[in-house]
């Protein structure tokens, strides 16, 4: 199967009187920077681009003005994806079932979105089992966040994570971060950072503790 461009390869096995094997996922990419880490995301595209239901869309219900509430992308809608972070050095990190939904506040009105990525039994494993910030010591997270840089989106993209490692060593809760170069469904989509997600899983992670036990 010759693959010459950008391409989400899904293979399943079936066989006679057997239930199917589980869809495996290839993304195969080409011409791609090598100076950061590379997350691959991939999904059915009519959960994006559906003109009626797709996120990225506006849908039937956007208010006509800025930052279009009600659209699609306004939604807590949640759909399965498949997730590959693939290191600098071309070592794959990353290679799971999760589920993606869009992230941020006025953000979302934004051509260029933020992401959450979690890790769920129904999707797969309830964690992703990775050292995704060198920075601390997490081998493992059950979720965290594409951030696009939010109003700092289409300036310099790294004010916030600036802001938040200038206390790295003071002692206070900050969110790890770095910065990657995202492809969804083989596209180009740009430069982002990988943020932790402030909840529970944050506190619990970070303090060794249950995150049954915290109230935030």
């Amino acid at each position: 199967l010759p693959i010459r461009k950008n391409t989400v390869l899904k293979v399943r096995a079936f066989g006679s009187h057997q239930l199917p094997g589980r869809v495996a996922t290839q993304t195969y990419l080409f011409d791609v920077p090598a100076t950061v880490p590379t997350i691959a995301l991939s999904t059915d595209p009519t959960y994006l681009f559906d003109s009626t239901k797709g996120l990225f869309e506006k849908g039937p219900n956007a208010s006509p003005d800025f930052p279009f509430v009600g659209a699609n992308f306004w939604k807590k809608t949640e759909i399965p994806a498949h997730i590959e972070l693939i290191e600098s050095t071309g070592l794959q990190g990353i290679d799971q079932d999760v589920g993606f939904r869009i992230f941020g506040a006025f953000s979302r009105g934004m051509a260029k979105k933020s992401f959450r990525i979690v890790a769920r039994s129904k999707y797969g494993p309830d964690r992703i089992e990775y050292p995704l910030f060198p920075t601390k010591d997490l081998t493992s997270v059950r979720s965290f966040v594409l951030r696009q840089s939010g109003q700092d989106a289409y300036k310099t993209r790294f004010r916030d994570v600036l802001m938040t490692q200038l206390i790295a060593d003071s002692g206070v809760d900050y969110q790890a971060y770095r910065t990657v170069v995202v492809y969804i469904n083989g596209a180009y989509w740009g430069l982002y950072n990988i943020r932790e997600k402030i909840n529970e899983d944050f506190i619990a992670d970070n303090h060794g503790i249950d995150p049954d036990d915290v109230n935030l």
